[in-house]
């Protein structure tokens, strides 16, 4: 009995302990936009032989639902490139959308949030299948042009700071889908970039129009205020 007592103490103490490091707040940007670079290793599969990370870009849109969740709209470009001699003239674009569940840091500035959804990536490329050792040898017939849509599944981490105007944010996340026959991890993606919000709420004048409400509630002769 006096274990099963001071387990529950324990308990207690721990998620007290663990609540001090989250605080809630009302969230004032509902709508933000963001733009940043990337570094994706793109089909790790087809290019495991050479260094397989591009640099590319992103651009995001954000509506915040609360302080603890938000819808993420996200478009990843790369600019061309080769994997010599099997590909050539590759064009990779990725659409994503997906749910961040966000955290706030007692006294400090810091975001970490997750990231859960859905990507579907378009990848164009003309195949020669020279010196390929990966399966995409048995499926597609050399010197052919190649173009792949793949629904995938996007999971991964990040996190924001704000500065005046503006916040910085960073994140790293892992793509699974279904390409040349094979499920698993097709890219790791590290992001970095700027976040901007376009939709300001005034909390303050929310609040007070809220207590205004509560005060003459009731009345009749003041429900037109």
């Amino acid at each position: 009995m006096v274990l099963v007592i001071l387990c529950f103490i324990q308990n207690v103490s721990a998620q007290s302990k663990a609540s001090v490091l989250i605080k809630k707040k009302e969230p004032e940007n509902r709508f933000s936009v963001a733009l940043g670079a990337n570094l994706s290793s793109i089909n790790i599969h087809r290019n495991y032989k050479e260094n397989p990370y591009r640099i590319g870009f992103d651009a995001r849109v954000y509506y915040t639902v609360n302080s603890g969740l938000r819808v993420m709209t996200e478009y990843c470009y790369t600019p061309k490139f080769n994997l010599t001699p099997t590909w050539y003239d590759i064009r990779n674009q990725i659409f994503n959308v997906s749910i961040n569940g966000m955290a706030h840091i007692k006294d400090q500035e810091v975001i970490v949030y997750t990231i859960t959804g859905l990507c579907l990536q378009r990848w164009k490329g003309f195949y020669t299948g020279q010196q390929d050792y990966s399966s995409a040898r048995f499926i597609y017939q050399p010197d052919t042009e190649v173009l792949n849509r793949n629904l995938g599944m996007d999971l991964g981490l990040g996190f924001e700071r704000p500065f005046p105007g503006f916040y910085l944010y960073g994140d790293f996340r892992y793509r699974f889908s279904r390409i040349d026959k094979n499920f698993g991890i097709t890219d790791a993606a590290y992001n970095l970039g700027l976040k901007f919000p376009i939709f300001k709420e005034d909390l303050s004048k929310k609040k007070e129009k809220g207590r205004k409400r509560k005060i003459f509630k009731g009345s009749d002769k003041y429900h037109w205020f």
